[in-house]
Protein backbone atom coordinates (compact mmCIF):
# COMPACT_ATOMS: atom_id res chain seq x y z
CA UNK A 1 0.00 0.00 0.00
CA UNK A 2 1.29 2.73 -1.19
CA UNK A 3 1.79 6.65 1.19
CA UNK A 4 0.44 9.75 0.05
CA UNK A 5 2.62 12.35 0.45
CA UNK A 6 1.51 16.21 0.28
CA UNK A 7 4.36 17.95 -1.50
CA UNK A 8 2.90 20.70 -0.88
CA UNK A 9 4.04 20.53 2.34
CA UNK A 10 7.21 19.38 1.96
CA UNK A 11 7.81 22.10 -0.20
CA UNK A 12 6.66 24.31 2.53
CA UNK A 13 8.51 22.75 5.14
CA UNK A 14 11.75 23.16 2.48
CA UNK A 15 10.91 26.80 2.23
CA UNK A 16 10.74 27.42 5.95
CA UNK A 17 14.69 25.88 5.52
CA UNK A 18 15.86 28.10 3.29
CA UNK A 19 14.60 31.10 4.66
CA UNK A 20 15.86 30.07 7.88
CA UNK A 21 19.15 29.18 6.51
CA UNK A 22 18.96 32.28 4.48
CA UNK A 23 18.49 34.52 7.51
CA UNK A 24 21.55 32.60 9.29
CA UNK A 25 23.91 33.75 6.31
CA UNK A 26 22.60 36.79 5.71
CA UNK A 27 23.44 37.96 9.79
CA UNK A 28 26.77 36.85 9.26
CA UNK A 29 27.35 38.40 5.81
CA UNK A 30 25.74 41.61 7.35
CA UNK A 31 28.03 41.92 10.40
CA UNK A 32 31.11 41.13 8.72
CA UNK A 33 30.10 44.32 6.44
CA UNK A 34 29.45 46.27 9.49
CA UNK A 35 33.31 45.33 10.78
CA UNK A 36 34.85 46.21 7.31
CA UNK A 37 33.00 49.48 7.16
CA UNK A 38 34.05 50.05 10.72
CA UNK A 39 37.68 49.44 9.75
CA UNK A 40 38.01 51.45 7.13
CA UNK A 41 35.61 54.43 8.37
CA UNK A 42 36.60 54.19 12.00
CA UNK A 43 33.04 55.62 12.60
CA UNK A 44 32.13 52.77 15.50
CA UNK A 45 34.03 52.81 18.71
CA UNK A 46 34.95 49.05 19.74
CA UNK A 47 31.64 48.68 22.73
CA UNK A 48 29.05 50.94 20.15
CA UNK A 49 29.97 48.01 17.34
CA UNK A 50 29.35 45.19 19.70
CA UNK A 51 26.30 46.36 20.77
CA UNK A 52 25.60 47.16 16.78
CA UNK A 53 26.78 43.97 15.32
CA UNK A 54 24.59 41.74 18.26
CA UNK A 55 21.53 44.02 17.52
CA UNK A 56 21.97 43.24 13.42
CA UNK A 57 22.53 39.51 14.10
CA UNK A 58 19.72 39.11 16.25
CA UNK A 59 17.35 41.52 14.52
CA UNK A 60 17.83 39.24 10.87
CA UNK A 61 17.32 36.23 12.99
CA UNK A 62 14.07 37.22 14.60
CA UNK A 63 12.79 37.91 11.29
CA UNK A 64 14.02 35.10 9.42
CA UNK A 65 12.11 33.03 12.47
CA UNK A 66 8.84 35.52 12.38
CA UNK A 67 8.75 34.63 8.45
CA UNK A 68 9.39 31.10 8.31
CA UNK A 69 6.41 30.99 11.10
CA UNK A 70 4.03 32.98 9.18
CA UNK A 71 4.93 30.76 5.71
CA UNK A 72 4.01 27.95 8.14
CA UNK A 73 0.74 28.97 8.29
CA UNK A 74 1.18 31.01 11.58
CA UNK A 75 -2.07 33.78 11.74
CA UNK A 76 -2.47 34.67 15.45
CA UNK A 77 -0.16 37.46 15.31
CA UNK A 78 -3.41 40.09 15.95
CA UNK A 79 -4.14 37.55 18.69
CA UNK A 80 -1.30 37.57 20.68
CA UNK A 81 -0.61 41.43 19.91
CA UNK A 82 -4.12 42.11 21.26
CA UNK A 83 -3.40 40.13 24.35
CA UNK A 84 0.03 41.37 24.66
CA UNK A 85 -1.50 44.98 24.68
CA UNK A 86 -4.24 44.39 26.74
CA UNK A 87 -1.61 42.96 29.70
CA UNK A 88 0.64 46.09 29.29
CA UNK A 89 -1.37 48.07 31.96
CA UNK A 90 -0.92 45.45 34.49
CA UNK A 91 2.85 45.10 33.57
CA UNK A 92 2.93 48.58 33.62
CA UNK A 93 1.39 48.90 37.32
CA UNK A 94 3.75 46.01 38.88
CA UNK A 95 6.47 47.45 37.72
CA UNK A 96 5.35 51.47 39.03
CA UNK A 97 4.72 49.10 42.27
CA UNK A 98 8.20 47.66 42.00
CA UNK A 99 10.21 50.78 41.91
CA UNK A 100 7.68 52.80 43.72
CA UNK A 101 8.64 50.46 46.48
CA UNK A 102 12.09 49.71 46.24
CA UNK A 103 12.10 53.88 46.20
CA UNK A 104 10.56 53.67 49.36
CA UNK A 105 12.76 51.05 51.14
CA UNK A 106 15.65 52.98 49.98
CA UNK A 107 14.24 56.49 51.39
CA UNK A 108 13.53 54.73 55.18
CA UNK A 109 16.76 53.36 54.69
CA UNK A 110 18.20 56.56 54.52
CA UNK A 111 15.90 58.34 57.35
CA UNK A 112 17.40 55.25 59.56
CA UNK A 113 20.80 56.42 58.52
CA UNK A 114 20.58 59.93 58.80
CA UNK A 115 18.55 59.53 62.42
CA UNK A 116 21.30 58.10 63.68
CA UNK A 117 23.78 60.37 62.23
CA UNK A 118 22.16 63.70 63.70
CA UNK A 119 21.98 61.58 67.11
CA UNK A 120 24.77 60.30 67.12
CA UNK A 121 24.08 56.87 67.87
CA UNK A 122 26.23 55.55 64.99
CA UNK A 123 29.46 57.24 66.53
CA UNK A 124 28.82 55.97 69.51
CA UNK A 125 28.20 52.52 68.43
CA UNK A 126 31.26 52.58 66.25
CA UNK A 127 33.90 53.80 68.84
CA UNK A 128 32.93 50.30 70.60
CA UNK A 129 33.17 48.74 67.28
CA UNK A 130 29.53 47.71 66.53
CA UNK A 131 28.52 49.13 63.67
CA UNK A 132 28.12 45.80 62.47
CA UNK A 133 24.55 46.11 64.69
CA UNK A 134 23.39 48.82 62.99
CA UNK A 135 23.84 47.04 59.86
CA UNK A 136 22.15 44.17 60.67
CA UNK A 137 19.00 45.95 62.29
CA UNK A 138 19.02 47.79 58.66
CA UNK A 139 19.09 44.55 56.54
CA UNK A 140 16.51 43.12 58.70
CA UNK A 141 14.28 46.13 57.84
CA UNK A 142 14.81 45.95 54.49
CA UNK A 143 13.67 41.91 54.29
CA UNK A 144 10.70 43.12 56.19
CA UNK A 145 10.11 46.38 53.88
CA UNK A 146 10.59 43.88 50.49
CA UNK A 147 8.61 41.18 52.30
CA UNK A 148 5.74 43.64 52.29
CA UNK A 149 6.03 45.14 48.98
CA UNK A 150 5.95 41.11 47.07
CA UNK A 151 2.51 40.61 49.50
CA UNK A 152 1.37 43.89 47.76
CA UNK A 153 2.17 43.03 44.67
CA UNK A 154 1.07 39.63 44.59
CA UNK A 155 -2.68 40.56 45.84
CA UNK A 156 -2.75 43.19 42.57
CA UNK A 157 -2.13 40.02 40.29
CA UNK A 158 -4.57 38.04 42.15
CA UNK A 159 -2.81 34.99 41.29
CA UNK A 160 -3.09 31.88 43.97
CA UNK A 161 0.34 29.96 42.70
CA UNK A 162 2.52 32.74 43.48
CA UNK A 163 0.60 32.52 47.00
CA UNK A 164 1.73 29.45 46.94
CA UNK A 165 4.68 29.69 46.29
CA UNK A 166 5.49 32.79 49.15
CA UNK A 167 4.25 30.52 51.28
CA UNK A 168 5.41 27.17 50.20
CA UNK A 169 9.49 28.69 49.03
CA UNK A 170 10.44 32.79 50.68
CA UNK A 171 9.23 32.13 54.07
CA UNK A 172 10.79 28.92 54.54
CA UNK A 173 14.26 30.75 52.99
CA UNK A 174 13.35 33.87 55.11
CA UNK A 175 12.86 31.24 58.40
CA UNK A 176 16.29 29.92 57.51
CA UNK A 177 18.13 33.06 56.80
CA UNK A 178 17.24 34.23 60.63
CA UNK A 179 18.16 30.30 61.58
CA UNK A 180 21.79 31.05 60.09
CA UNK A 181 22.14 34.80 61.34
CA UNK A 182 21.10 33.28 64.81
CA UNK A 183 23.53 30.66 64.51
CA UNK A 184 26.29 33.48 63.45
CA UNK A 185 25.62 35.59 66.22
CA UNK A 186 26.06 33.07 68.87
CA UNK A 187 30.05 33.83 69.49
CA UNK A 188 29.44 37.90 69.12
CA UNK A 189 27.16 36.78 71.99
CA UNK A 190 29.62 34.80 73.93
CA UNK A 191 32.10 37.85 72.95
CA UNK A 192 29.37 40.64 74.37
CA UNK A 193 29.04 38.41 77.43
CA UNK A 194 32.78 38.20 78.34
CA UNK A 195 33.63 41.51 77.62
CA UNK A 196 31.49 42.58 80.69
CA UNK A 197 33.09 39.87 82.27
CA UNK A 198 36.72 41.34 81.58
CA UNK A 199 35.29 45.03 82.31
CA UNK A 200 34.18 44.29 86.04
CA UNK A 201 35.34 41.22 87.03
CA UNK A 202 39.28 42.09 86.47
CA UNK A 203 38.50 45.27 86.10
CA UNK A 204 40.42 45.86 83.16
CA UNK A 205 40.73 48.94 81.45
CA UNK A 206 42.39 50.62 78.47
CA UNK A 207 45.99 51.34 79.16
CA UNK A 208 46.42 48.15 81.77
CA UNK A 209 48.88 45.65 81.04
CA UNK A 210 48.26 42.26 81.11
CA UNK A 211 50.42 38.85 80.75
CA UNK A 212 49.11 36.45 78.46
CA UNK A 213 50.88 33.63 77.05
CA UNK A 214 54.11 34.57 78.80
CA UNK A 215 53.59 37.83 77.06
CA UNK A 216 53.10 41.21 77.93
CA UNK A 217 50.46 43.23 76.36
CA UNK A 218 48.91 46.53 76.80
CA UNK A 219 45.63 46.88 76.45
CA UNK A 220 44.55 49.39 73.96
CA UNK A 221 40.97 49.10 73.81
CA UNK A 222 37.85 46.47 75.49
CA UNK A 223 35.11 46.29 72.92
CA UNK A 224 31.96 44.80 73.31
CA UNK A 225 33.14 41.84 70.81
CA UNK A 226 36.66 42.10 71.01
CA UNK A 227 40.02 43.55 72.73
CA UNK A 228 42.47 44.99 71.11
CA UNK A 229 45.93 44.70 72.41
CA UNK A 230 49.47 46.33 71.59
CA UNK A 231 52.98 43.89 72.33
CA UNK A 232 55.97 45.03 73.21
CA UNK A 233 57.46 45.47 69.43
CA UNK A 234 54.31 47.86 68.67
CA UNK A 235 52.28 45.16 67.05
CA UNK A 236 49.03 45.14 67.46
CA UNK A 237 46.35 42.27 68.17
CA UNK A 238 42.75 41.44 68.02
CA UNK A 239 41.32 39.19 70.61
CA UNK A 240 37.50 38.09 70.50
CA UNK A 241 36.28 38.69 74.44
CA UNK A 242 35.57 34.63 74.57
CA UNK A 243 38.96 34.00 74.05
CA UNK A 244 40.95 36.47 76.26
CA UNK A 245 38.23 35.76 79.04
CA UNK A 246 39.29 31.80 79.07
CA UNK A 247 42.84 32.76 79.13
CA UNK A 248 45.12 32.83 82.55
CA UNK A 249 46.15 36.46 82.68
CA UNK A 250 48.06 37.88 84.79
CA UNK A 251 48.22 41.34 85.71
CA UNK A 252 49.37 44.12 88.17
CA UNK A 253 46.04 46.35 89.27
CA UNK A 254 48.01 50.31 88.82
CA UNK A 255 45.88 51.20 91.69
CA UNK A 256 46.99 51.97 95.71
CA UNK A 257 48.23 49.65 97.56
CA UNK A 258 46.90 51.12 100.44
CA UNK A 259 45.34 48.24 102.67
CA UNK A 260 46.24 48.79 106.14
CA UNK A 261 47.34 51.55 108.37
CA UNK A 262 50.54 50.31 108.91
CA UNK A 263 51.19 50.53 104.76
CA UNK A 264 49.93 54.15 105.14
CA UNK A 265 52.29 54.67 108.07
CA UNK A 266 55.15 53.61 105.86
CA UNK A 267 54.44 55.28 103.38
CA UNK A 268 54.43 58.45 104.75
CA UNK A 269 57.48 61.52 104.34
CA UNK A 270 57.87 64.13 106.63
CA UNK A 271 58.50 67.29 104.51
CA UNK A 272 61.69 68.82 104.73
CA UNK A 273 60.97 73.13 104.74
CA UNK A 274 59.20 74.45 101.80
CA UNK A 275 59.14 70.77 100.40
CA UNK A 276 55.74 69.73 100.44
CA UNK A 277 55.73 69.03 96.77
CA UNK A 278 58.46 66.22 96.88
CA UNK A 279 57.46 65.49 99.91
CA UNK A 280 53.88 64.27 97.84
CA UNK A 281 55.82 62.71 95.12
CA UNK A 282 58.06 60.70 96.70
CA UNK A 283 54.42 59.39 98.93
CA UNK A 284 53.23 59.44 95.65
CA UNK A 285 56.16 56.92 93.72
CA UNK A 286 56.42 54.53 96.63
CA UNK A 287 52.76 53.78 96.47
CA UNK A 288 53.59 53.14 92.89
CA UNK A 289 56.41 51.02 93.86
CA UNK A 290 59.21 53.43 92.74
CA UNK A 291 62.17 54.41 95.72
CA UNK A 292 62.82 58.13 95.95
CA UNK A 293 64.18 60.55 97.97
CA UNK A 294 62.21 64.14 98.55
CA UNK A 295 66.07 65.56 98.28
CA UNK A 296 66.37 64.29 94.47
CA UNK A 297 62.90 65.33 93.81
CA UNK A 298 63.35 68.52 95.33
CA UNK A 299 66.67 69.43 93.34
CA UNK A 300 64.85 68.02 90.34
CA UNK A 301 61.76 69.77 91.04
CA UNK A 302 64.09 73.40 91.50
CA UNK A 303 62.35 73.84 95.28
CA UNK A 304 62.56 77.02 96.90
CA UNK A 305 63.16 77.00 100.33
CA UNK A 306 61.43 79.54 101.96
CA UNK A 307 64.38 82.15 104.22
CA UNK A 308 61.74 85.20 105.42
CA UNK A 309 58.41 84.91 105.42
CA UNK A 310 57.65 87.54 102.70
CA UNK A 311 59.48 85.33 100.21
CA UNK A 312 57.49 83.15 97.75
CA UNK A 313 58.47 79.12 98.15
CA UNK A 314 57.82 76.36 97.74
CA UNK A 315 57.65 74.20 94.20
CA UNK A 316 56.09 75.04 90.96
CA UNK A 317 53.13 72.14 89.69
CA UNK A 318 54.44 71.61 86.16
CA UNK A 319 58.00 71.63 87.60
CA UNK A 320 56.61 68.47 89.84
CA UNK A 321 55.03 66.70 86.94
CA UNK A 322 58.31 67.37 84.86
CA UNK A 323 60.88 65.41 87.63
CA UNK A 324 58.39 62.96 87.97
CA UNK A 325 58.46 61.93 84.55
CA UNK A 326 61.99 62.23 84.36
CA UNK A 327 62.92 60.88 87.48
CA UNK A 328 60.97 57.82 86.14
CA UNK A 329 61.88 57.70 82.61
CA UNK A 330 58.16 58.18 81.46
CA UNK A 331 57.07 55.56 83.43
CA UNK A 332 54.75 58.08 85.97
CA UNK A 333 53.59 60.71 83.97
CA UNK A 334 51.24 63.60 85.42
CA UNK A 335 48.66 66.48 84.75
CA UNK A 336 47.86 69.38 85.88
CA UNK A 337 44.14 71.08 86.67
CA UNK A 338 43.68 74.64 87.81
CA UNK A 339 40.79 75.52 89.18
CA UNK A 340 39.00 77.19 86.67
CA UNK A 341 39.49 74.14 85.10
CA UNK A 342 37.55 71.79 87.76
CA UNK A 343 33.78 70.76 87.08
CA UNK A 344 33.44 68.96 89.97
CA UNK A 345 36.04 68.66 92.04
CA UNK A 346 34.85 65.53 94.35
CA UNK A 347 34.00 63.59 90.93
CA UNK A 348 37.05 64.35 89.45
CA UNK A 349 39.48 63.02 91.85
CA UNK A 350 37.27 59.60 92.14
CA UNK A 351 37.64 58.88 88.45
CA UNK A 352 41.54 59.63 88.49
CA UNK A 353 41.69 57.60 91.48
CA UNK A 354 39.42 54.87 89.82
CA UNK A 355 41.50 54.80 86.91
CA UNK A 356 44.65 54.16 88.97
CA UNK A 357 45.84 57.59 89.88
CA UNK A 358 46.91 59.47 92.56
CA UNK A 359 46.06 63.09 93.18
CA UNK A 360 47.91 66.02 94.66
CA UNK A 361 46.10 68.84 95.62
CA UNK A 362 47.34 72.54 96.42
CA UNK A 363 45.37 74.78 98.27
CA UNK A 364 45.50 77.38 101.24
CA UNK A 365 45.47 75.25 104.42
CA UNK A 366 44.22 77.86 106.60
CA UNK A 367 40.74 76.40 105.26
CA UNK A 368 41.06 73.16 107.17
CA UNK A 369 44.04 74.26 109.59
CA UNK A 370 43.08 77.99 110.76
CA UNK A 371 45.88 78.31 111.86
CA UNK A 372 47.89 77.74 109.30
CA UNK A 373 49.74 80.83 107.53
CA UNK A 374 51.09 79.03 103.81
CA UNK A 375 49.71 77.26 101.32
CA UNK A 376 50.91 73.61 100.94
CA UNK A 377 50.45 70.23 98.80
CA UNK A 378 48.81 67.08 100.41
CA UNK A 379 47.94 63.63 98.75
CA UNK A 380 44.86 62.20 98.08
CA UNK A 381 44.75 58.27 98.66
CA UNK A 382 41.15 57.85 98.89
CA UNK A 383 37.43 59.11 98.40
CA UNK A 384 34.60 58.41 101.01
CA UNK A 385 31.17 60.19 100.42
CA UNK A 386 32.11 63.94 100.55
CA UNK A 387 35.60 63.12 101.95
CA UNK A 388 39.02 63.06 100.87
CA UNK A 389 41.18 60.67 102.59
CA UNK A 390 44.49 62.69 102.71
CA UNK A 391 47.96 62.22 103.42
CA UNK A 392 49.20 65.40 104.84
CA UNK A 393 53.14 65.69 104.91
CA UNK A 394 53.68 68.06 107.54
CA UNK A 395 55.37 67.74 109.92
CA UNK A 396 53.53 69.73 112.71
CA UNK A 397 49.58 69.24 111.50
CA UNK A 398 50.13 66.19 108.93
CA UNK A 399 49.69 62.35 108.85
CA UNK A 400 46.17 60.70 107.36
CA UNK A 401 42.72 62.25 107.86
CA UNK A 402 39.47 62.96 106.20
CA UNK A 403 38.43 66.30 105.22
CA UNK A 404 35.48 67.73 103.80
CA UNK A 405 36.32 68.37 99.47
CA UNK A 406 34.33 71.97 99.77
CA UNK A 407 37.37 72.72 102.10
CA UNK A 408 39.90 71.59 99.86
CA UNK A 409 38.14 73.02 96.96
CA UNK A 410 37.97 76.95 98.70
CA UNK A 411 41.87 76.41 99.50
CA UNK A 412 42.19 76.05 95.72
CA UNK A 413 40.35 79.04 94.64
CA UNK A 414 42.71 81.40 95.53
CA UNK A 415 46.03 82.66 93.95
CA UNK A 416 49.29 81.56 94.29
CA UNK A 417 52.44 83.83 93.51
CA UNK A 418 54.34 81.00 92.12
CA UNK A 419 51.82 79.82 89.91
CA UNK A 420 50.77 83.22 88.85
CA UNK A 421 47.26 82.06 88.75
CA UNK A 422 44.88 79.91 90.95
CA UNK A 423 45.98 76.96 92.59
CA UNK A 424 44.40 73.34 91.57
CA UNK A 425 45.56 69.85 91.84
CA UNK A 426 48.24 67.54 90.21
CA UNK A 427 47.52 63.93 88.92
CA UNK A 428 50.23 61.27 88.43
CA UNK A 429 49.57 58.53 86.77
CA UNK A 430 52.19 55.17 86.49
CA UNK A 431 51.89 53.12 82.93
CA UNK A 432 49.37 50.55 82.20
CA UNK A 433 46.41 52.43 83.93
CA UNK A 434 43.45 53.95 82.40
CA UNK A 435 44.70 57.42 83.95
CA UNK A 436 47.80 57.31 81.99
CA UNK A 437 46.46 56.01 79.00
CA UNK A 438 43.62 59.44 79.39
CA UNK A 439 46.82 62.14 80.09
CA UNK A 440 48.28 60.89 76.89
CA UNK A 441 45.16 61.22 75.31
CA UNK A 442 45.15 64.88 76.85
CA UNK A 443 41.67 64.45 78.02
CA UNK A 444 42.78 65.71 81.23
CA UNK A 445 39.29 67.62 82.08
CA UNK A 446 35.98 66.66 83.48
CA UNK A 447 33.88 68.18 81.13
CA UNK A 448 33.47 69.57 77.58
CA UNK A 449 32.93 73.05 78.19
CA UNK A 450 36.45 72.99 79.30
CA UNK A 451 38.10 72.41 75.94
CA UNK A 452 38.89 75.08 73.59
CA UNK A 453 37.97 73.09 70.41
CA UNK A 454 36.11 69.27 71.35
CA UNK A 455 35.14 66.86 68.57
CA UNK A 456 32.31 64.74 68.47
CA UNK A 457 34.31 61.15 69.39
CA UNK A 458 36.16 63.68 72.45
CA UNK A 459 32.52 64.05 73.61
CA UNK A 460 31.45 61.47 73.53
CA UNK A 461 34.14 60.16 75.69
CA UNK A 462 33.84 62.86 77.98
CA UNK A 463 30.10 62.00 78.85
CA UNK A 464 30.99 58.28 79.03
CA UNK A 465 33.04 58.78 81.33
CA UNK A 466 31.41 61.71 83.50
CA UNK A 467 28.72 59.62 83.85
CA UNK A 468 29.86 56.16 84.93
CA UNK A 469 31.77 57.81 87.73
CA UNK A 470 31.15 56.76 91.35
CA UNK A 471 32.08 58.23 94.43
CA UNK A 472 33.79 55.02 95.53
CA UNK A 473 35.87 54.12 98.85
CA UNK A 474 39.47 53.25 98.93
CA UNK A 475 41.28 53.19 102.09
CA UNK A 476 42.39 51.15 105.03
CA UNK A 477 39.34 48.53 105.64
CA UNK A 478 39.75 49.06 109.28
CA UNK A 479 38.45 52.74 109.07
CA UNK A 480 35.05 51.89 108.35
CA UNK A 481 35.32 50.67 112.44
CA UNK A 482 36.39 54.03 113.72
CA UNK A 483 34.34 56.29 111.42
CA UNK A 484 31.42 56.54 114.10
CA UNK A 485 34.13 57.69 116.85
CA UNK A 486 35.43 60.87 115.05
CA UNK A 487 34.08 63.80 116.70
CA UNK A 488 32.24 66.49 114.26
CA UNK A 489 35.34 68.78 113.45
CA UNK A 490 36.76 70.04 110.92
CA UNK A 491 38.70 67.35 110.17
CA UNK A 492 38.67 63.78 110.71
CA UNK A 493 41.98 62.21 111.39
CA UNK A 494 43.12 59.45 111.27
CA UNK A 495 46.97 58.86 112.37
CA UNK A 496 49.19 61.62 113.50
CA UNK A 497 52.79 61.39 112.99
CA UNK A 498 55.00 61.70 116.57
CA UNK A 499 55.64 65.21 116.98
CA UNK A 500 59.70 65.79 117.11
CA UNK A 501 60.38 67.56 120.82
Amino acid sequence: MGVLVDYSTVMRIAYVVIILIAGYILSNIATRLIIKFSRKRHLIDLNNKNILLTLVQKGIIILALITAALYMGFKSFDVFLRSFINTIPTILTILILLVLGIYVIRSVVWLIRIFMSSTRIGEYIDEESNMHIINLFIFIVQIVLYLLLVHLIISYIEVESLYSILNFVIYPSIVLLFLIMFVAAFNPIKDYSASFYLKNAYMLKAGNIVRMDKMEHEIIKISNLSTELKTKEGNRILVPNRLLASKELMYEHPSKDIETLVSLKQHFVPQLKSHCGPACAQMALALFKIPSTQEELGMMMKTITRRNKNMVAGTHPKKIISAVDKYTEGKVIGAWIDFDKIYDLEKEVARWLADGALVIVDYKKKYLFPSAKTAHYSLVVGVKGDQFLIVDPSQKSGGVYFSDYRDVAVGMDTHSELINGKRGYIVLAPKGSAAFKRINDRLIYFHPSMYSRITKQLERRLNKMTNSVKVYETMPGFIKRYLKEYKKSQIQRVWRPEQKK
